[in-house]
């Protein structure tokens, strides 16, 4: 009896390693690196409110070098969400030509009817004559299009057409009130064909200031705003000398003579706001320029340790919202593959280790009975939005 019964256990001592193999096959199967990056709360970084003064002479030192050898004029804005004064800037609060960046203020007062109802994003946007200007369109007149797939082009390609149908849809003056209830009176959007678009390299950082800490609007349609903006297409600038995969959140803006950047760069130590608005250089000098200025910044932010200048170790209640690239569960065939694979092996070694037992019990195998089996290949499609 006593053979008997330890014949019947031997599978159950190895319950555990059975469990521990079925718990590392799931995880085979389970998250995944999602490419298109999304924006989720993330805490605030550490330090004091305002930046340590051995802070803002490390960010003089690297960058104002590259502002005084920059063939052209250029303001620029650097600052962390969580601090009222920026940590290096030049001329801030001298208007500029906004070029697209009034594509902002669009995309703001967009969401700020979508976010109390009176618009959704599947509400028609017809494109006419008078939005295909002589900058160029993306789409015909004639064409419609949804209200979310206007704000995708408008943002993450820069299109003039949606653009400017959006913008007639909305007022310029009612942009304008939204500016100025945010406390962007700087940011000013053209009301007729006499009047031009302008910002302040200030104004952009208090925008993506704002948004980042989820107060422009609701933390909701921030979040929607920075997923899109991390979208964007338009990467020869900010993006193009940081380290692959770092998430920005920006909007470009092109017109003759001017050329300039401005968003959310995540950096080690937290999300970074930069803002660059050059003119009067060459565009591909002007770029160059942006690129090597957002670097400096971005190398400058993760070198800098605020908590060590301030003495401080808290964190600020503020929370941002600008991450690295999300995570999905979303396996595919060959995750579970892997996964089932795994649960074979488990099940041979069990089986193997039941029949030495019985062997060992009763001096013979024992009948054994083999059931043929086949395995299929789980192909799950990949349901995640591509852009």
């Amino acid at each position: 009896m006593s053979a008997r019964g330890s014949a019947g256990n031997a599978p159950r001592g190895h319950l555990p390693f059975l469990i521990l193999l079925i718990v590392v096959a799931s995880g085979c199967g389970g998250v995944r690196q999602n490419a298109s990056s999304a924006a989720v709360l993330l805490p605030a970084r550490h330090g004091s409110s305002e930046p340590a003064p051995s802070e803002r002479i490390l960010w003089a030192t690297s960058l104002q070098p590259l502002v005084a050898s920059f063939d052209g004029d250029a303001t620029v804005w650097i600052a962390r969400p969580d601090q009222a004064e920026p940590l290096f800037s030049v001329d801030p609060d001298r208007p500029v030509l906004a070029a697209s960046l009034y594509k902002l203020a669009v995309m703001l007062e967009v969401e700020r009817r979508v976010e109390a109802g009176g618009w959704s994003y599947e509400n028609p946007v017809v494109i006419r004559d008078e939005d295909v200007t002589i900058d160029g369109s993306n789409e015909f007149p004639g064409t419609v299009l949804t209200v979310d797939a206007a704000l995708e082009e408008m943002i993450t390609y820069s299109d003039n057409g949606s653009a400017l149908a959006l913008l007639r849809l909305v007022g310029a003056q009612r942009v304008n009130a939204t500016l100025g209830a945010a406390g962007l009176g700087n940011f000013h959007v053209a009301l007729n064909a006499d009047d031009d678009h302008t910002v302040t390299a200030r104004a952009v950082g208090t925008f993506f200031a704002l948004l980042g800490r989820g107060e422009l609007l609701s933390p909701a349609a921030s979040r929607r705003m920075l997923e899109r903006l991390q979208r964007q297409h338009i990467n020869d600038r900010m993006p193009a000398k940081l380290p692959a995969g770092t998430v920005v959140a920006h909007k470009t803006g092109d017109l003759v003579g001017y050329t300039h950047d401005g968003g959310i760069i995540q950096s080690s130590s937290g999300p970074l706001i930069f803002v660059a608005l050059t003119q009067d250089a060459p565009q591909d000098d002007a770029r160059q320029f942006i690129a090597q200025a957002a670097a400096l910044a971005y190398h400058g932010a993760s070198s800098a340790d605020p908590a060590t200048d301030a003495g401080s170790g808290t964190r600020t209640a503020a929370h941002l919202l600008v991450a690295p690239p999300a995570f999905t569960a979303a396996p595919g065939w060959r995750d579970w593959a892997g996964a089932g694979g795994l649960l074979l092996v488990a099940y041979g070694y069990a089986r193997t280790r039941r029949r030495r037992t019985w062997t060992s019990a009763y001096g013979s195998r024992g009948p054994v009975r083999r059931k043929a089996r086949s395995t299929k290949r789980m192909a799950v499609p990949d349901t995640r939005r591509r852009h």
